[in-house]
């Protein structure tokens, strides 16, 4: 066991002679840059203990940009999401659609399928996989399952760069699909928020008194079918209010409608 720790196989075997052969050593470097750190493999050379001081100073950083900018690629992408419900239903049925294939798609690449050629060639069952497979993305990394450490088994010289391969493309699919979990919540509470708030009273003619003038003078303007006692139907008196009502008192400055102009107002002969 010691020698295994110390990156040697005790085996001896040609296959797989050494932990640190390139699989290995690979998939090691994935482990630091994703900050997983498994810990059953280590340097335990000086040397390579600061070598990977100078390697993780310069690798976590560069992986944290590279999966900030695919999230900010994805984020200008679905800013149309924001504006869904303005859009025309064939467009808002080929978003679904594409949003709808882009989660199953890589659910089934990042955490269906990889577990299961874990579990066969681990020998695990599909949970023990998929166990592994949540820590590992999740970047928690316990050590307690790692792909690639048992000394009974023979492994292709690829496997374990192909599982570091894997950890890169999960964390950025990762990287692409949490901000959609706020992006949707706001959609929806904005939604929900639409349905239950009540109505702006200023969108209702005539209870803008506190606009500017001009909009308040049309607003009352088109409300003269509403206000029979007052004579503000022609042009005068409709130039005369827009200069009124700019002071408290305008609506003492209507002139009342003789019966004349009453019975002209209703449609009324004015004959009993």
């Amino acid at each position: 066991m010691e020698a295994w720790v110390k990156g040697v196989n005790p085996k001896g075997n040609s296959t797989n002679p050494s932990n640190w052969d390139f699989g290995s050593s690979f998939f090691f470097a994935g482990t630091v840059v994703t900050t997983i750190g498994y810990g059953n493999l280590a340097p335990s050379t000086e040397a390579g203990q600061v070598f990977c001081v100078f390697y993780a100073l310069v690798g976590i950083p560069l992986n944290v940009l590279f999966l900030n900018h695919l999230g900010t690629g994805l984020r200008a992408h679905l800013t149309t999401l924001e504006r869904w419900e303005d859009q025309p239903r064939r467009s808002q049925l080929l978003q679904t659609l594409g949003l709808a294939l882009f989660l199953a798609l890589g659910t089934l690449l990042v955490l269906i399928f990889p577990p299961m050629v874990f579990s066969h060639v681990e020998g695990w069952s599909f949970s023990e996989g998929f166990y592994f497979a949540f820590i590992t993305l999740s970047t928690i990394g316990f050590g307690d399952y790692v792909v690639g450490t048992d000394p009974s088994k023979h492994y292709i010289s690829v496997y374990r760069s192909l599982a570091a391969i894997w950890i890169l493309l999960g964390l950025a699919w990762l990287a692409l699909v949490l901000p959609l979990g706020p992006l949707l919540l706001h959609s929806l509470s904005k939604h929900s928020l639409g349905k239950h708030q009540p109505a702006d009273p200023r969108r209702f003619p005539g209870n803008d008194l506190h606009g500017d003038p001009a909009s308040l003078g049309n607003t009352l303007c088109s409300l003269t079918s509403l206000l029979p006692d007052c004579d503000i139907s022609g042009q005068k008196e409709r130039r005369d209010l827009h200069q009124s009502i700019s002071r408290p008192n305008f609506i003492k400055d209507c002139k009342p409608l003789s019966a004349r102009q009453t019975h002209k107002w209703l449609g009324t002969s004015g004959q009993d």
